[in-house]
């Protein structure tokens, strides 16, 4: 047997002018009982549920009503689905809250399964914990709810995946079903099926040729990425690995125009001032050539590659395999850096700004096809 109890606290009518019988003179309680399987939930069964109130000190209104039960034969389990996606970005989880269905379900529901569906460029990366009930993973992306699922029972259940956007048929808004299944059998051993979807639309950016990286190249090489002065602000941006050799690969950027110019066709990769010695160098386009630059002629003059200091001398941010869209709340270090009031980031589509208390803007596409970018 289940009981509820409601404290009311003390209640007051302060219109006198109120009959006893009025709707504003009631208090109203609605609730909703269930019967589950049960050996004594037979055909023609009576059961009574009772409500009762206390008043004090010596008030107590009790009323019954009786319940005949009809069942079905046979009795047939019917599930209730919820599908919600939640997160942003290209990791995002779908979650699913299952239960029975109060006006279609009949009987207990035995051997519960959940299955997801996948596209093939959807992959799964994992459960979501915290979850309710007692969920199981079978296989991939099967899970098996252990024991009998009672009529009053439910449970929450949620999984994290990921969008794989080289495997994308086609770029732009891209729109996919994610279909669930819930399979279960009856209390007569019959198996039934029961489906859900839920959509979902992601910008996928288009497919470009990437030029590989060399085998030959330094490793301070990279094929997209900016580096930033933080002594007086230089800002570079390169994307060596996405643009023809006709066309330049690296854009300064100026502060009092708001607008890049190009830094020379000559250098695929900036790798700006060392530590070491003080020297402002370069990487040609063929990723192999070592270049520095002569400030006084503001040439850039082939070096010898044997000269070049260390990696660790150079301040630079690698965004190759960067993949997200959109400006990050919380990126990672080699997405972001700042001088004074200017904060650049670097994303899956391309280089963003933020000057001061202003909204990030987009300043530059990753897939040039022009001399300039602004």
């Amino acid at each position: 047997m289940d009981q509820a109890v409601l404290d009311l606290g003390q209640g007051l009518n302060n219109d006198i002018a109120v009959v006893d019988d009025s709707d504003v003179n009631k208090i109203k309680i609605k609730f909703t009982a269930y019967i589950n399987d049960h050996a004594n939930v037979t055909e023609g069964a009576s059961f009574w549920i009772g409500a009762g109130v206390i008043g004090r000190p010596k008030m107590v209104w009790v009323g019954q009503f009786k319940i005949i039960t009809t069942l079905s034969s046979p009795s047939i389990p019917f599930p209730s689905m919820e599908l919600a996606f939640s997160g942003e970005t290209d990791e995002f989880f779908v979650n699913l809250t299952l239960g029975h269905d109060v006006v279609k379900s009949e009987g207990i529901a035995y051997n519960v399964t959940i299955e997801y569906y996948l596209p093939p460029y959807v992959t799964y990366v994992s459960e979501n914990t915290p979850y309710s009930g007692d969920v199981v993973k079978v296989t991939g992306t099967r899970y098996e709810i252990g024991g009998l699922f009672y009529f009053d029972k439910s449970v929450n259940h949620s999984i994290n995946l990921k969008l794989d956007r080289e495997q994308c048929p086609s770029s732009g808004l891209v729109n996919f079903a994610i279909p669930v299944r819930i399979s279960l059998q009856t209390k007569a051993c019959v198996w039934k099926e029961y489906f859900r979807a839920i959509n979902r639309s992601m910008t996928v950016l288009p497919k470009t040729a990437t030029i590989p990286k060399d085998s030959r190249a330094p490793p301070h090489y990279y094929g997209r990425g900016f580096h930033l002065d933080e002594t007086d602000g230089t800002f570079v941006v390169c994307m060596n690995q996405h643009v023809p050799t006709a066309i330049p690969a690296c854009y300064s950027y100026d502060k009092n125009s708001g607008f890049f110019k190009v830094v020379d066709v000559i250098i695929g990769c900036y790798l700006g001032k060392s530590s070491a010695d003080g020297k402002i160098y370069g990487l040609a386009r063929n990723q192999i050539a070592v270049y520095a630059l002569d400030t006084t002629q503001d040439k850039w003059i082939l070096h010898q590659d044997s000269a070049l200091p260390a990696e660790n001398t150079f301040k630079t941010n690698n965004l190759e395999s960067t993949v997200s869209i959109g400006p990050l709340e919380v990126p990672s270090a080699d997405h972001e850096a700042e001088h004074a009031s200017m904060k650049w980031q670097g994303t899956g589509d391309g280089l963003y700004l933020k000057d001061g208390v202003n909204a990030w803007a987009k300043k530059a596409d990753w897939f040039v096809n022009t001399n300039s970018i602004n």
